[in-house]
C-alpha cells in the first residue's frame, strides 16, 4: 500500500527565495544530486565509515556529475550518529578524511555549487506525518526508558547498532579512532 503525501500542507516553497537561491547559484535551473557518504555503497539502515574513509572518489564523482550535467551538489556531513565529515576539532569524524573541503575543492574546478545537510533524525523519523512528537524519540522525548531533552543528540543502543564494530571495540572506543 502506498501512502499518498500531499507534501504541500507541510512544506512552502515561497517563490522569492527560490528566486534567491536561484540568483546564488548563478543558475536557472537547478540540477541536484546527494549523497550521504557514512550510509556506504550499498546499504541505508547501516552506516559504514570504511566505505567513506578509503573507497568514496571524490574526483570520480564530481566528474559524473559534470558529464550528466548536473550544476549543484548535496553532501550529508553529519550523519544520524553525529559522525562529520569534515576537518573538524569539536565532533567526531570516524573517516579521518575532510569529505567536505575534498567536494567543495572538486566542485570548484568544475564550476558546481555545493549544499550541505546536518542530519540529526534517525530513519524512523516521522515527522511529516506526526507533527505533534518533539523528536524521533515520541511524544515525550523517551526512547529505552532514557529522557532525551529537544536538540539533545542521542546515540543508539547496543542492541540497535547501525555499524558493524571491529571485533574488541566498544562504539566508544571506536568513536576515539
Amino acid at each position: 500500500m502506498v501512502k499518498k503525501i500531499n507534501w504541500s500542507k507541510y512544506t512552502v516553497f515561497e517563490n522569492a527565495k527560490i528566486k534567491d537561491l536561484r540568483f546564488k547559484l548563478g543558475a536557472n535551473k537547478i540540477f541536484a544530486m546527494a549523497l550521504m557518504p557514512v550510509r556506504g555503497s550499498i546499504g541505508f539502515r547501516k552506516l559504514d565509515y570504511e566505505f567513506a574513509e578509503k573507497k568514496i572518489n571524490v574526483i570520480s564523482v564530481m566528474n559524473k556529475l559534470e558529464e550528466c550535467h548536473f550544476n549543484t551538489f548535496g553532501l550529508v556531513i553529519k550523519d544520524t550518529d553525529g559522525a562529520c565529515t569534515w576537518d573538524t576539532n569539536e565532533g567526531w569524524n570516524p573517516v579521518k578524511r575532510d569529505l567536505l573541503g575534498e567536494f567543495c575543492d572538486a566542485g570548484k574546478d568544475r564550476n558546481i555549487q555545493i549544499l550541505v545537510s546536518f542530519t540529526s533524525m534517525n530513519d524512523a523519523y516521522q515527522g511529516h506525518l506526526h507533527p505533534e512528537r518533539v523528536s524521533v524519540h515520541g511524544k515525550n522525548g523517551k526512547k529505552f526508558g532514557i529522557i532525551y531533552h529537544k536538540g539533545e543528540i542521542s546515540t543508539h543502543n547496543a542492541n540497535e547498532m547501525r555499524i558493524d564494530l571491529p571485533e574488541g571495540f566498544s562504539f566508544e572506543e571506536y568513536q576515539k579512532k
